[in-house]
Formats: C-alpha cells, sequence, structure tokens
C-alpha cells in the first residue's frame, strides 16, 4: 500500500502536446500546462505546471516537476467533468457499453423469435381444434393479420404447416398441441427445440 501511495505522490513525468503544440503534462489522467520555473540553489530547475481548466473552470490544482519527477502541489481538481467523472467511477464501474448492448440486441432478437414461433404454434392449435377455439381464433386474429397470414374461417384448414415456418413431423405438433396445458410450456417447449 505505502508503495501505491508514494507512486501517487510522486511519479514520472509523462509529457505531450496540446493540439496548438503547447507542451503540456499528463497526470492522473488529466493534462497541466507549464506555468513557471524556479532555480533551486541545488542548480536543479522546479517547473510549475497548472490545470488546463485553470482559467476556464477556475481549477485550482497544480503540480510542479524536478527533474522529470512530478509532485502535487494541489492535487484535488475543482471543475466539473473530473468531479463528476471521479464520483461515477468510484460508485459504479461503467460495464463495457458495447457489449451490454450487443448482448440486449440478441436478448431481444431471441426473444422475438420465440415470441414469432410461439405465435405459429398457436396457430397449429387452432388448425387441430378449430371448433373448439372459435373465441380464441377471434384474439388470434389481431396478431395473424401482424404476421401477414390472415386466416379466413373455413380456409384455415388449408395452410401448409411450410409456409408458416414449422417444419415439423405431423406426430410432433400432434404431441404438442395435445400435451400443452398453458403458455407458458409452449414458450419453454418453443426455446426446448430450437437447441
Amino acid at each position: 500500500f505505502s508503495f501505491i501511495y508514494a507512486y501517487i505522490e510522486s511519479s514520472i513525468a509523462i509529457y505531450s502536446a496540446t493540439s496548438r503544440g503547447r507542451m503540456q503534462l499528463i497526470y492522473g489522467g488529466q493534462p497541466f500546462i507549464f506555468e513557471k520555473t524556479l532555480k533551486l540553489s541545488t542548480g536543479e530547475e522546479k517547473r510549475y505546471w497548472r490545470c488546463n481548466q485553470w482559467w476556464n473552470q477556475k481549477c485550482r490544482s497544480r503540480v510542479f516537476t524536478i527533474n522529470d519527477i512530478v509532485c502535487p502541489l494541489n492535487r484535488f481538481h475543482t471543475h466539473e467533468e473530473i468531479v463528476r467523472r471521479k464520483k461515477r467511477v468510484r460508485r459504479v464501474p461503467v460495464p463495457d457499453a458495447k457489449a451490454y448492448a450487443t448482448t440486449a440486441a440478441r436478448q431481444e432478437q431471441q426473444q422475438q423469435q420465440a415470441q414469432a414461433q410461439q405465435d405459429q404454434q398457436q396457430q397449429q392449435q387452432q388448425l387441430h381444434h378449430h371448433h373448439h377455439h372459435q373465441q380464441q381464433q377471434q384474439q388470434q386474429l389481431a396478431s395473424d393479420a401482424m404476421l401477414t397470414t390472415t386466416l379466413s374461417d373455413e380456409t384455415t384448414a388449408t395452410i401448409d404447416v411450410n409456409e408458416l415456418g414449422m417444419h415439423l413431423k405431423y406426430e410432433e405438433i400432434v404431441a404438442d398441441v395435445t400435451g400443452i396445458v398453458g403458455g407458458a410450456h409452449s414458450h419453454a417447449r418453443v426455446l426446448g427445440r430450437k437447441k
């Protein structure tokens, strides 16, 4: 721990250039602009650097360098951006946003596929239990219209299984229709068959 603390207290200077070609010092991830040089009695030069938000946001953070070793004078930044960033990092480490987005998209896609398959399966149920599910068919018609498969009263029996994208054996369909007790089971079974 003491080593880490010492490292934070003073570290080797890292320099870069601003877009206008001015030299700047990077310390703690924040650019510092050169302020002034003092000659020490030892012959060494002590250079002062101030945070590049010194004027813009009245930030009073300063450091100095001797022989390219950085020591903080006032380590605490007062400008908004830095303060906010530090708080956020301390509370919650930000997950990899890109990975999160793709995972979310993938889950959504899987849900949509599962839903589409479930809808198709409900259509199959209607094919076999047409007279039992008159009421269910009416409810289903709305979502069927969205699937661009319009079911008229009598033509239901002539729909080809392949048109529905369900390339299953007849026995499988019958087993599914007769063995299902509720929507949740059908959902689980559809997902299981996908593998």
